[in-house]
């Protein structure tokens, strides 16, 4: 695992007597895009949480091209190219566009910075740079989800990891691919490696190069054969693990 780019130990997250994440080990390779699937409560949103700094761990080893990163703040893992998309937009409805995207600057100290980072933002997403002056409130769903992406770009001077959040929840069909289809530009422009959550496999399936599947809090699958795997295959899987920890 010290080849890996981005590399996890023995994670464990814990909630009061709940655990989240159950002594989860793995690692992603540079520029890689990694798919997390999984039923409710399996612990994925616990798992990027804890990614990004956001969430305390119990135990547990992450690093990042060699350097341990586990105890570093939210702040300091933006340094050093984490982010995070989290799950429903999460953005401020009673803002403009900009403004939404500004806080998303908040941990740059340099007003010049911050003007440059905004500029690239919107040649990234034109969309928000023609609705800048928009409220949150008043786009679409799909555009709400372009906003929280840009968001989340806007405070990392060099993205090397991105985290998405279900980034297609609740959102009609079309605009679903539509969102998949950005999440790929990104990492075309980027070069960065993703690794994104989502509750539907068949959005994931043309789109990721590796896939995990989480239940209970435990990691049950890391398959590079996501070609050849159905939601069907998932389920069986899921059920035949299910019923051999019930005996």
């Amino acid at each position: 695992m010290s080849d890996a780019f981005f590399s996890v130990r023995n994670l464990t997250v814990n909630y009061g007597s709940i655990v989240a994440v159950n002594n989860v080990t793995f690692l992603l390779k540079k520029g890689e895009i990694v798919g997390v699937v999984g039923p409710n409560g399996a612990g994925k949103s616990s798992l990027l949480k804890a990614l990004s700094g956001l969430v305390k761990i119990n135990q547990g080893e992450i690093t990042l091209e060699g350097q341990r990163i586990e105890n570093l703040t939210v702040y300091d893992r933006l340094k050093r190219g984490i982010t995070i998309c989290l799950q429903g937009r999460r953005i401020f409805t009673n803002l403009t566009v900009e403004e939404n995207l500004l806080i998303g600057g908040y941990n740059i100290d340099s007003r010049r910075m911050l003007t440059n980072r905004l500029d690239w933002v919107y040649s990234v997403f034109p969309l928000l740079k023609d609705k800048r002056s928009k409220k949150g409130g008043e786009l679409s769903g799909g555009e709400q989800q372009v906003l929280a992406i840009g968001r989340a770009l806007m405070g990392v001077k060099s993205v090397r990891l991105i985290l998405f959040d279900e980034p297609t929840m609740g959102l009609a069909p079309q605009i679903t691919v539509n969102i998949m289809n950005l999440i790929k530009e990104i990492h075309k422009e980027l070069h960065s490696t993703i690794l994104i959550v989502e509750h539907n496999f068949n959005i994931l399936k043309g789109f990721i190069d590796r896939l995990f599947l989480m239940v209970n809090g435990e990691l049950r699958l890391d398959t590079t054969s996501v070609k050849g795997i159905s939601e069907q295959d998932l389920l069986h899987l899921y059920m035949r693990k299910e019923s051999k920890n019930d005996k």
